[in-house]
């Protein structure tokens, strides 16, 4: 049994991306997962996977989220420590590798 006072980040180095990839879809899938489902004794806080960003990229995930924000757009994620933002289900998606790229978000 693990017992732990606080909740605590913890980040997982893969050997291969799609090993990566593998999890993070896994635990999508299974939403409502609880520290407690995996052996974490009284943790009923919910798990959340997420790519592990640079600064760089949790900058321009920042400034990408407020800028889709202010513009209506209905998506802002990341994958494969990649920002993407996109207007609704059917327009093209905008990848956000640098601040240049922000400017696509009309």
């Amino acid at each position: 049994m693990i017992t732990i006072s606080a909740p605590k980040p913890i980040i997982v180095k893969f050997q291969a991306r799609y090993k990566k990839d593998d999890f993070l879809a896994a635990i999508r899938k299974v939403k409502g997962i609880k520290g407690s489902d995996i052996g974490f004794v009284g943790v009923e806080d919910r798990i959340y996977a997420n790519d592990h960003l640079s600064a760089k990229n949790r900058y321009l995930l920042q400034q990408a989220k407020a800028k889709s924000k202010d513009k209506n757009y209905a998506f802002c994620w990341v994958r494969n420590c990649t920002v993407m933002v996109r207007r609704n289900e059917k327009s093209p998606i905008i990848h956000v590798t640098s601040m240049e790229a922000l400017k696509k978000i009309t």
